[in-house]
């Protein structure tokens, strides 16, 4: 009995971790316990709770749109 309350904790804390890791502390749990990461100057500090994979996808859909941006001015030209 011991040991399966323990591997439900466990899968309990993988979970956890995976929805904090995926989704930024902010957004977890569908932001239910965002008072807990951010006070009232959250818009300034938007981006220091937004999770890693986030940030990587921003940075990589700006550098999308930067690439289609150039090729629309090259077939301009």
């Amino acid at each position: 009995m011991g040991k399966l309350i323990v591997m439900v904790m466990i899968c309990g804390l993988i979970w956890v971790g995976m929805e904090v890791y995926s989704k930024g502390a902010h957004d977890a749990f569908g932001g239910t316990f965002s008072f807990l990461t951010a006070g009232d100057d959250m818009p300034e500090k938007a981006s220091e709770y937004v999770s890693t994979p986030r940030r990587v996808g921003n940075i990589v859909d700006d550098r999308i749109r930067e690439g289609a941006a150039r090729y629309d001015d090259m077939l301009d030209e």
